[in-house]
């Protein structure tokens, strides 16, 4: 997951928005709502509160922007921000795995 004043998050929630609109200008509660997620998810995505890892695949198909782009725009990511980018969704992963134990 991503943090608010992240620039980072901030780029990828900037391209998320920008593949929605190109999308036949696809409001924010249709994107939502093909996903599975709250309005407010999405909100949070597009403005870089959080980078939507667990959805990659999902932004994929739904936007037909390739995830490299959605995370990295268009010059595609460095090796390090691939690996960067693979290390952040284990620990979500793990995150939401220990929020599971505890239920």
């Amino acid at each position: 997951m991503g943090s608010g004043g992240n620039s980072r998050a901030e780029e990828v929630g900037k391209r998320i928005k920008q593949a929605r609109l190109e999308n036949d200008g696809m409001k924010q509660r249709e994107l939502a709502d093909l996903l599975g997620v709250s309005e407010r998810s999405v909100i949070a995505y597009e403005s870089g509160e959080v980078i939507p890892y667990r959805f990659m695949r999902d932004l994929e198909r739904l936007l037909g922007k390739s995830a490299a782009w959605i995370l990295h725009g268009e010059t595609g990511p460095p090796e390090d921000a691939v690996l960067a980018s693979i290390l952040e969704e284990l620990r979500e992963l793990r995150r939401e795995v220990q929020e599971l134990r505890k239920r």
